[in-house]
């Protein structure tokens, strides 16, 4: 609920600020307004596997978990006569999905993930029809584990990211790419969470969130208050 928060306030702010810096950019730049609101679809790649259960580099398949579904925005309208810097930031929930920890047992995997560029470059700041920027960030969230009659076990992360995110823009109308690569540097370790005395603990072995984020994104551009965009 903190991340989910503190998504709304950015988003809020940015609006503000958007208000704020526009008029001062017309004239500065071809495209000043490269503020897009979307919806996003992301597949997590980890380095690790996990009982066989989640995506790796070297076991992948198409929908097997981890997936997750949110609503980002990306700022780039913050303009010098080179170049465009701006951030990123997102909000998405873990599809749930049924995994099975070992012969007997079935768990569900749910959660979520925070991300937040906070220094990224757009190296085509002159086009009106395309926007690749790269930069670093962060990502945390966490992934929890639940099983019938069982207590639910989480596993909370913090990593520093590296991002490639080239976007579209189609009139008002945005279609995005994103790649993240994210270094885990948090514990390892599942801890139980809502303990329950009526309830029994599982072991999960430790699992570091390391990978690649890959995403795609489709939205739209906010309107101008000069009554249009580029």
């Amino acid at each position: 609920m903190r991340h989910l928060i503190l998504f709304v306030s950015l988003a809020l702010f940015n609006c503000l600020a958007l208000g704020q810096e526009e008029d001062a950019l017309i004239g500065q730049n071809p495209n000043p307004n490269q503020t897009s609101i979307d919806f996003i679809f992301c597949s997590h790649i980890y380095n690790n596997d996990f009982i066989s259960e989640f995506n790796t580099f070297n076991n992948y398949e198409a929908l097997r978990p981890v997936n997750s579904v949110g609503l980002s925005v990306s700022s780039y309208y913050l303009a010098n006569k080179k170049f465009q810097a701006g951030f990123h930031y997102s909000y998405a929930q873990i599809l749930p999905h049924d995994i099975n920890l070992n012969d007997t047992l079935t768990g569900r995997i749910n959660g979520f993930n925070f991300s937040l560029s906070l220094a990224s470059i757009n190296v085509t700041p002159k086009s009106k029809h395309t926007n690749i920027a790269f930069g670093i960030g962060f990502n945390t969230g966490r992934l929890r584990m639940t099983a019938q009659n069982r207590r639910s076990q989480k596993n909370p992360y913090f990593a520093p990211a590296l991002f490639f995110n080239p976007r579209f823009f189609l009139g008002r109308f945005v279609i995005g790419l994103r790649a993240e690569y994210q270094f885990d540097i948090s514990r390892p370790t599942w801890r139980s969470v809502n303990v329950n005395a009526d309830q029994t603990s599982f072991a999960l072995s430790e699992f570091r969130q390391t990978g690649l984020i890959p995403s795609f994104s489709i939205g739209f551009v906010p309107k101008l208050k000069d009554g249009g965009t580029k």
